[in-house]
């Protein structure tokens, strides 16, 4: 059955309201010819239509149409992912979907599914674009790399497992977002960044996998989620600064807190580290280079 989709007047959905009550909403659907929405449409809003009636009962008015349109909704989605996108948020497709689902629901467009299909379809339609938000890639020249690894191999024969150590730091983004984010041709794309919420995490292990005790670096001086918890505050090392990152002069004093771990050990140890700033000191450490 091919629905019609012209204007329906007051009287016939009047009709069909009446019909509804004895017959299916389906058997109802085919006998005036319209989609099963546009009748759960006409039942969802029966008291307006009724009202409408009883104040003009004899204006044959067609009112407004009873299918809310498949371009009203993607407009709508539309505006959705260019408010976002100028908010500085990232928005992935599930969210989308999750968002048309919503407005078909409530506009009575029950055989609306926001499939993937949709999905690529609404997108390219719009003009929207998938895009990595931010990436960053580090080229190593690898014929220094092996020659380096000869090299150091001599020098770590001087020291036992338990001495050769590797530190870093990693970041904690607690409020972290989708990398990939669609954005609206006429959305701010300069606005949609990633969120950097985070606190630094700094570890330290050895090659025959012992973990030294981890530290924390955030902005807060006293953080209330240590608050009454002895138990975690035991567990790390917590620094502070304005940023939350990595200082050399927090890195100087992990540093001096190591060495006289291994001073105490009567152990020489070796450590690797990156080139990043935060790990320059001025510290002659006795027990670790």
């Amino acid at each position: 059955m091919i629905a019609r989709k012209c204007k329906i007047p007051l009287k016939e959905k009047l009709n069909i309201i009446n019909q509804c009550d004895s017959l299916s909403r389906d058997y109802v659907a085919q006998q005036h010819l319209l989609s099963p929405q546009a009748v759960n449409y006409i039942i969802k809003n029966s008291e307006k239509f009724i009202k409408a009636y009883n104040e003009s009962p004899s204006k044959d008015s067609k009112g407004v149409r009873t299918e809310f349109p498949l371009e009203e909704l993607e407009r709508e989605v539309s505006e959705f992912v260019l408010k976002l996108n100028n908010s500085g948020i990232s928005v992935h497709g599930e969210e989308i979907r999750c968002y048309a689902l919503r407005i078909a629901s409530d506009k009575g467009l029950t055989n609306f599914k926001a499939s993937k299909g949709w999905l690529q379809n609404f997108v390219k339609r719009k003009g929207i674009k998938s895009l990595k938000l931010n990436g960053q890639e580090g080229l190593v020249d690898v014929e220094i790399t092996k020659k380096w690894f000869e090299e150091i191999k001599i020098e770590l024969n001087n020291y036992s497992e338990y001495c050769l150590l590797n530190a870093d730091e990693t970041s904690f983004e607690y409020h972290n977002q989708a990398r990939q984010s669609y954005i609206h041709p006429d959305g701010n794309t300069k606005n949609v960044i990633e969120r950097k919420e985070r606190v630094t995490l700094f570890f330290c292990v050895s090659s025959v996998g012992e973990k030294f005790k981890p530290l924390v670096i955030g902005k807060s001086k006293k953080p209330r989620c240590f608050k009454n918890k002895q138990n975690i505050i035991e567990k790390v090392n917590y620094r502070s600064n304005q940023k939350g990152w990595m200082t050399s002069v927090i890195f100087t004093e992990w540093l001096i807190e190591m060495d006289g771990v291994f001073r105490e050990r009567q152990q020489k140890a070796i450590l690797f580290l990156d080139n990043f700033s935060g790990h320059s000191t001025e510290y002659e450490a006795t027990n670790i280079i």
